[in-house]
Parts: C-alpha cells; sequence; structure tokens
C-alpha cells in the first residue's frame, strides 16, 4: 500500500531521519507519536506501539503490538519498605504505583514529555508504571528480583531544574533487576539510567540500570550476572564514559564476561 496512506491529510515534521506525523492512523492519536524512519523503513507510534516495515513507497500493514504483559496483580497490592529505626528494621507501608500511575496518564505534559522528548512510548510507561507524585515529579518504581517494590527513584520534569532523589530509608536494587530474573535473560544491557534502559527495552534488548548513575555499583548486583554476557552501554560524556569502563574492568576482574559499548 502506498506510504501516503499513512499519513493522509496529517500534518508533518522533519526531526532528523525521522517523519513525524501528526495524527497516527491507527489510534488517532495526534501529538505526533507516529514517526516514519525512512532510512530505516521502518514506522512506529509511541501512543499505541503500532509497527512495521516500508519499502520502495510502499508500507506493509502493522506487526501487533507486543506491550510488556506483567500479572496485573503485582501492581494493585500495597507493597512494603523497610527502613532502619535504633537499629531494628521497621516496616512501612508504600502506596501502589497505580496512584501514580493514574496521575500521570491524566497529564498532558508529562505524557508528552515522556512520549514526544524522551521517546519511552505509552507501553513501556504502562509495563513499568512510571507515575507522578502530588507535586508532579516523575516517580520511578524499583522492583527487587522477588517483585517486592522496594522504593521509587524521583526526578523533576521540565521546566523544573533536573533533580533525582530515591525513597528515604529504602534498600537499593537494580532497575528491571525482577525482570532479568524473571526471563532468564542470557545477557544484559546496563545502562546509565532508567530512561536509556526502557529505550533499550522497547528495543528488544534485555536491559537493566542501576540507581546509583555512572558511578556507583555493588557487588551483590554482580553475582545476578554471573553466567550472562553483559554489555555496559553508559552515556558518551566524561562521567558516562569513565564509569562504563571502570564498570567493565571491574566486573571483568569478577570473572564476567563484558564488553563496553561506546555510542
Amino acid at each position: 500500500m502506498p506510504i501516503t496512506n499513512l499519513i493522509g491529510n496529517s500534518q508533518t515534521k522533519e526531526k532528523g531521519d525521522e517523519l513525524l506525523v501528526e495524527v497516527c492512523p491507527y489510534c488517532g492519536k495526534n501529538n505526533y507519536h507516529f514517526s516514519i524512519n525512512r532510512k530505516k523503513g521502518v514506522y512506529y507510534c509511541f501512543a499505541c506501539g503500532a509497527k512495521g516495515h516500508i519499502a520502495g513507497g510502499n508500507y506493509l500493514p502493522p506487526s501487533k503490538p507486543k506491550p510488556y504483559q506483567p500479572e496485573n496483580r503485582y501492581f494493585t497490592e500495597t507493597a512494603f519498605i523497610y527502613t532502619e529505626e535504633d537499629g531494628k528494621l521497621k516496616e512501612e507501608t508504600l502506596k501502589s504505583p497505580l496512584f501514580g500511575f493514574e496521575r500521570l496518564i491524566r497529564n498532558e505534559a508529562a505524557l508528552e514529555h515522556l512520549i514526544n522528548f524522551r521517546r519511552i512510548d505509552y507501553p513501556t510507561i504502562k509495563h513499568f508504571r512510571l507515575g507522578l507524585t502530588r507535586e508532579g515529579d516523575l516517580q520511578i518504581p524499583f522492583y527487587n528480583r522477588e517483585f517486592k517494590l522496594m522504593g521509587y527513584k524521583y526526578r523533576t520534569l521540565p521546566p523544573a531544574r533536573k533533580h533525582f532523589w530515591r525513597t528515604a530509608g529504602s534498600p537499593l536494587c537494580l532497575f528491571g533487576e525482577w525482570l532479568m530474573v524473571a526471563s532468564k535473560w542470557k545477557e544484559v544491557y546496563i545502562a546509565e539510567g532508567e530512561f536509556d534502559a526502557m529505550t533499550l527495552l522497547q528495543q528488544g534488548l534485555p536491559a537493566i540500570s542501576s540507581p546509583l548513575g555512572a558511578k556507583g555499583w555493588r557487588d551483590e548486583w554482580t553475582k545476578l550476572l554471573e553466567g550472562l554476557k553483559v554489555y555496559v552501554v553508559y552515556d558518551a560524556d566524561q562521567a558516562g564514559e569513565e564509569g562504563g569502563q571502570a564498570l567493565c574492568d571491574r566486573l571483568k576482574g569478577e570473572g564476567i564476561i563484558c564488553q563496553l559499548l561506546k555510542l
């Protein structure tokens, strides 16, 4: 079918190799979520997940989107975190990520930032239950290998100045740790941040990230990587290059098969 059928009467705008179409022909979203990449020969909607191939001015019908499908019960239960008080661990209630997720999907500006600027599509947002706090900051849930909610990582959204923080007193675990263990991956990409990991996952690459960024790693996380082939994919700035090299050397020293990939 002619590729012009994908565009119809919609407005378009150029972004590098991409042609952004105002209205998705499949879900009808009208915020330029639909992208045609003529160089790669693919099209994709960051709102509904419809995707397919183009060739010779024609396009193939979209393949059925494959959103992540965790069991809903994981996200409806109240979870717990543990804080230390007087030398003893105290169990405290932590509200389900569903509360924040519901706030996020009703906030058009926040969704616009995640989908159009960060290129995190809606199925990914839903799967990882990204959410908003009552103050309007982004909250990212962190689950351990038993799929217990350990806490949140928070970050401001534009136009506020960039700032990160975590749930006070919560134990640290890798972002995507539960997914790596449950899926029994044979290889894994370690990204510098959560958005980077989610972007890799959207491309079909198994990815995790450290909550501590480019310069933070813990020995207990290395044990989770035993038997896996590991690729370290950090940012191309000085902190990312130095942190990526240091992590790669550290993992190799522990007997992990590891390769540093440069962007």
